[in-house]
């Protein structure tokens, strides 16, 4: 009897499971986001400076749809830089700058939230050029001046020294945003100098050379670590005394390539590792002797640009170990010049102004091709002002045209 019983009992479980079994409705798949489409900035637009939308994406069960937005400064056509996650709206503006003139692929993704997503198609497009200058003050702190020089120092900038209309100074100024202008000191222990060159090498201050108030050329090296108080190296550096030269940190190191000696323009390169011994990498570098040439670091190599060989020069040339120059081109689409600045921004090279006292601004991808970002900006035409390069804005600090200038502007 007792085994009946647990007989009974097992077939009614196994009907009761069977029963079970049969009236399970399983969990229905997943579907979804549908497609959607991408808005603005339209596929292939140029000269823009975007706020980004797109059509909204439905899903299929009626589950809450999220976008993540993707952009990069890219030629490919994957864009992986994630820059918005999440977004319940079907626009973005995005507020971190965006480089000029440069090329960006973007898409969105559509996802719900059990793991579904859709992809938009991809898009492209390039931003807006460099502005033609914007005026930050007309009359700065300092007196109108050439032949200074301005430099990036401790989220500063920092002027030094050039030529006023009493002659050559060696007072110091600086500047948290370019518009007021605070003097350091009016009388630098490293004297008036014409001519110089500036870098910052292993957190100091560099000035390099330049003709002392004697009318000596000289190879003194200056070192601050606060703008205001000067050590001289005290060993003398194995180049000779120069004027009309430039300096340029390269694969840590400090760098002092061609001048003028007092007799003769120079284009041997040196280099030091600590900022006290020298050595030199060439005493003839491919490019021709000469003075108030342009250097800058860009894409892995040293350039020199344009400059005075007893003529002007519209000439390009590239170097990874500064004994081999490479001529990248021997006529650039600018015109030939001296007395000119080129930077680095925004992975670009951009040249502004130079002798016969002009306005342009150009700029280059690879040192061949040079375009006109304008032909005339808004800033007064110049020669032996100074650039440089601060709070992602490049900036344009005096020199000479019709008359001397102490004005400040900025490109962005």
């Amino acid at each position: 009897m007792k085994a009946l019983k647990t007989i009974l009992v097992l077939l009614v479980a196994i009907t009761l499971l069977s029963c079970d079994k049969n009236n399970t409705n399983p969990t229905p798949e997943n579907k979804a986001p549908t497609g959607f489409n991408l808005i603005a900035v339209a596929n292939g637009s140029t000269d823009v400076y975007p706020t980004l939308s797109w059509t909204a994406a439905t899903d299929p069960d009626g589950d809450t749809v999220n976008y993540d937005v993707y952009l990069n400064a890219t030629n490919d056509s994957n864009p992986t830089e994630l820059i918005a996650e999440n977004l319940t709206e079907t626009s973005f503006s995005i507020e971190n700058r965006l480089e000029v003139l440069t090329n960006y692929a973007w898409k969105v993704i559509a996802k719900d939230n059990h793991g579904g997503s859709t992809s938009s198609a991809i898009y492209t497009f390039k931003t807006r050029k460099l502005s033609d200058g914007k005026l930050m003050v007309e009359n700065a702190e300092f007196n109108p001046r050439r032949l200074h020089k301005t430099i990036v120092f401790k989220n500063e900038l920092w002027l030094f020294g050039g030529r006023t209309v009493n002659g050559f100074q060696n007072d110091i100024w600086k500047s948290s945003d370019g518009l007021t202008w605070q003097n350091i000191t009016n009388d630098a222990e490293f004297g008036k100098l014409n001519g110089f060159s500036i870098s910052i090498f292993k957190d100091k201050i560099q000035i390099i050379g330049g003709k002392d108030s004697n009318g000596n050329y000289t190879n003194t090296i200056w070192t601050s670590t606060d703008g205001l108080h000067w050590v001289k190296i005290s060993t003398p550096p194995e180049f000779e005394g120069r004027h009309l030269h430039t300096s340029l940190i390269y694969n840590d190191k400090l760098w002092v390539i061609g001048g003028y000696n007092g007799t003769i323009r120079k284009n041997d390169v040196w280099f030091s590792e600590d900022g006290i011994t020298w050595q030199m990498a060439t005493a003839n570098a491919n490019f021709s002797p000469r003075e108030e040439h342009a250097a800058t670091v860009f894409d892995g190599k040293m350039w020199i640009i344009g400059g005075n060989d007893g003529i002007n020069k519209n000439d390009v040339w590239s170097s990874t170990n500064g004994i081999d120059w490479n001529l990248v081109t021997e006529n650039a689409a600018f015109s030939a010049r001296q007395q000119h600045t080129v930077n680095t921004f925004d992975h670009k090279m951009w040249l502004i102004a130079g002798t016969n006292t002009n306005n342009e601004v150009w700029y280059s991808n690879d040192g061949v091709i040079w375009s006109a970002s304008t032909l005339e900006a808004n800033f007064p035409k110049r020669s032996l002002h100074t650039t440089t390069v601060f709070n992602n804005k490049l900036w344009v600090i005096g020199g000479d045209g019709s008359s001397l200038k102490n004005d400040v502007w900025y490109l962005d």
